[in-house]
């Protein structure tokens, strides 16, 4: 009995940016006496199923210039055809495009939920909570920083953080006593969300004691 396994097919490149005008890079390996005539670029919006003849271009040389008319997922393949007019075939139904990119100028959607400090043997905690989404998450997007003033400057929590929706901060004994919480999510597009507290949020880590002094 003849056992038939399918043959796994590379994955092909995928880029991600933040805008509609780009540049794709190619290599011409082989030319023959009579030269190159003409470098064309295709271009599909469903992963090869359709594909159209984006152009040519003009100095055929590297790169070539792409403008898209809005956000999604384009797949590009190159043509080169000869002097004497040889090329290989123009892309048909089915064929995968040589790489994909995906263009995407939406910044994530981030909203800051209240903070909550700790009770008990937690005072110097406090949960800072959010949530965020985006169709590109970069694999580490958050910031967290505080400030005096809300205009800054800056300083650090924690960067690079995974999108775990929560950061339990550790207040150290350098930080102000009222300060601005800020969070910024970034995708792999590098579009970047930012929101922060509209009011300081008040760091008191002192037990109010008392004493009977008389009757």
């Amino acid at each position: 009995r003849l056992l038939f396994r399918s043959i796994q097919q590379p994955a092909i490149p995928r880029r991600i940016v933040n805008r509609r005008q780009f540049q794709i890079g190619y290599q011409i390996d082989t030319v023959g006496s009579s030269g190159v005539q003409s470098v064309e670029l295709f271009i599909t919006q469903n992963g090869g199923r359709k594909w159209y003849r984006y152009g040519t271009d003009d100095d055929q040389s590297s790169p070539f210039p792409v403008f898209v008319p809005k956000d999604g997922t384009y797949g590009f393949l190159i043509r080169v055809k000869s002097g004497a007019g040889l090329s290989v075939a123009a892309p048909q139904p089915g064929d995968r495009p040589s790489i994909v990119v995906a263009v995407d100028r939406t910044a994530p959607v981030l909203k800051l939920l209240p903070i909550l400090q700790g009770t008990g043997t937690d005072t110097n905690r406090f949960l800072i909570r959010w949530r965020s989404a985006d169709e590109n998450p970069a694999e580490k997007p958050i910031t967290i920083s505080y400030a005096l003033k809300p205009q800054g400057p800056w300083t650090s929590i924690i960067s690079e953080k995974s999108n775990t929706g929560s950061h339990l901060w550790t207040v150290g004994p350098k930080v102000p006593p009222r300060v601005y919480i800020r969070l910024t999510a970034r995708d792999k597009a590098e579009n970047i969300s930012q929101i922060q507290t509209t009011r300081p949020i008040i760091i008191d880590l002192v037990r109010p004691s008392a004493k009977i002094t008389e009757v």
